[in-house]
């Protein structure tokens, strides 16, 4: 009896398979527990997992419905059931389509079956996403269209741009890259064209408005997705909720949402010009019992005895003992003068220097002010990571806090180094100043494959931005552009026709509003 993974390597020797392909299957990880998938040839272990898909959407629920709710297990299904789908087609005259589906089937039997108390919702999901990635580039690179695919400067060189306002243009491209079929929205606006307003739509939600509704109740001549947000997270407890905003939010000079996580952020000064700057707790200004303090460090237990020190969901080890509290958004939900607090999982625990400290009540508010050289910031979005730095590709996700347990989980615990195909959301600057807003569709097997974060940075890079920023994608990406949708978002993955796909709303936005 062989590993099912032996078996691959086997089955790849004999049908000559190009190495990409089998580098696929060992490349997502299994982190859960040693494989029991066993068997003496490849076949005898394609027929057994093949046996096995008429109960594998009960087995996924029952091991998902501890984490996530009804229609995220159902939707996580839906979308093995259409790459299933889709690799039983390719694999009538593909080989590797047949090693694809194998992978597939294997990892989610692994991750199903994995050591008791592990999460396993973000798990499936990233298997999904991966295998549909892999199989639609297996498909569309024995296409015709495969064979000629453009670059990513290519691809800048073929948007065609519309004025939709003076100062301010559309863009939009559909045709075949090295990361497969992409259909891409994009805005380009001047210095000075645009205002812009940054909005926790929660409330909005509650009302029944949909993006485009509100753009248009607003009178914005844009609207954009915003920020990330919890959603699959398996430890969301009170006073977070899921749909709760992760990140910087500021608007009119206040801080909605506190720089839990140090990420790069979209911003605009008082001037009305753009900056993409990473910015995190370090310097941010507070009230101790009416006196002003300001945060120190973060997650830097050396130095503690320095001043005050913050600890984030990026750091796995406890906070050390002594006078400490928890906030989560702008209030104090735990205090301690001893003892190491639990780290929240959309917050952080402030631990002061002072053995002797007066803390403040538990219960009651922190508000949080940015650093000094931060004044001049009036409205400000977090996301992450940086796509662009001083004009050339940067992609690091431990400086910018995706470590950990951190929020979203889907960055911070990657398995696959950033080879899923998704569909994006990015915003960039180039060196005059311009802003480009870029919404990438994707999970669509013949028209929108989606790009990879690496993808999207050669992409910013292509339409000559010189710092850009990764903004929430996935099926909240939505670009909304003089009060009508011009992108398409699915929670699903097509294969086919589009109709009756679903949605998800939109929780944090960017309005922009013509000046």
């Amino acid at each position: 009896m062989k590993s099912w993974l032996q078996l691959c390597r086997e089955f790849t020797d004999a049908e000559a398979i190009a190495p990409q392909w089998l580098e696929c299957v060992f490349s997502f990880h299994h982190t859960a527990g040693v494989s029991s998938l066993r068997a003496t040839t490849f076949e005898s272990i394609e027929e057994r997992l093949n046996t096995q898909r008429t109960d594998l959407p009960k087995r996924i629920h029952d091991s998902l419905i501890q984490e996530v709710d009804e229609p995220q297990s159902a939707m996580f299904i839906r979308r093995l059931e259409t790459v299933l789908q889709r690799l039983d087609d390719l694999s009538q005259t593909l080989p590797a389509a047949r090693l694809l589906r194998v992978g597939l089937l294997a990892r989610i039997d692994e991750i199903v079956e994995g050591i008791a108390g592990l999460p396993r919702a973000l798990r499936v999901r990233a298997a999904v996403d991966f295998f549909y990635s892999q199989s639609a580039l297996l498909h569309h690179r024995q296409s015709p269209e495969g064979q000629q695919a453009i670059s990513g400067s290519q691809l800048a060189e073929a948007v065609e741009w519309t004025p939709i306002h003076p100062k301010i243009s559309q863009g939009t491209f559909r045709g075949h890259t090295l990361q497969g079929p992409q259909r891409i929205h994009l805005i380009r606006a001047e210095p000075g064209s645009l205002r812009m307003e940054v909005v926790d739509r929660r409330i909005s939600l509650a009302q029944g408005l949909s993006l485009e509704q509100e753009a248009r109740a607003r009178s914005c001549i844009l609207a954009t997705s915003g920020g990330f947000f919890l959603y699959s997270e398996p430890d969301i407890e009170a006073p977070s909720e899921r749909g709760e905003p992760v990140g910087l939010m500021m608007n009119g000079a206040e801080v909605r949402r506190p720089p839990v996580f140090r990420r790069a952020t979209l911003a605009q000064t008082t001037e009305g010009h753009f900056e993409i700057e990473p910015q995190g707790l370090e310097g941010c200004r507070f009230l101790l019992r009416g006196r002003p303090a300001s945060i120190l460090a973060v997650n830097s237990p050396e130095l503690i005895d320095h001043g005050a020190v913050a600890f984030t969901r990026a750091w796995t080890d406890p906070v050390p003992a002594g006078p400490q509290f928890t906030v989560v958004g702008s209030q104090i939900i735990a205090v301690s003068e001893d003892k190491s607090l639990p780290i929240p999982l959309n917050g952080f625990v402030l631990r002061l220097a002072d053995p002797g400290a007066i803390l403040p009540p538990d219960g009651g508010q922190f508000p949080l002010w940015l650093p000094e050289w931060r004044q001049n910031w009036m409205s400000a979005m977090a996301g992450g990571p940086m796509l662009v730095a001083q004009g050339a590709p940067t992609l690091n996700l431990e400086i910018e806090d995706f470590t950990g347990t951190a929020p979203p989980r889907t960055f911070s615990g990657d398995e696959t180094g950033d080879q899923n195909l998704l569909p994006r959301m990015a915003a960039g600057l180039d060196r005059q100043g311009r802003l480009y807003l870029v919404a990438v569709d994707g999970r669509d097997f013949h028209q929108a494959l989606g790009l990879s974060l690496g993808g999207l940075s050669e992409l910013m890079i292509a339409l000559g931005c010189y710092r850009a920023v990764n903004l929430d994608g996935g099926s909240s990406k939505r670009m909304v552009v003089q009060g009508k949708t011009v992108d398409h978002s699915s929670t699903d993955v097509q294969d086919g026709s589009s109709e009756g796909s679903q949605q998800r709303p939109v929780r944090t936005a960017l309005f922009f509003s013509a000046r």
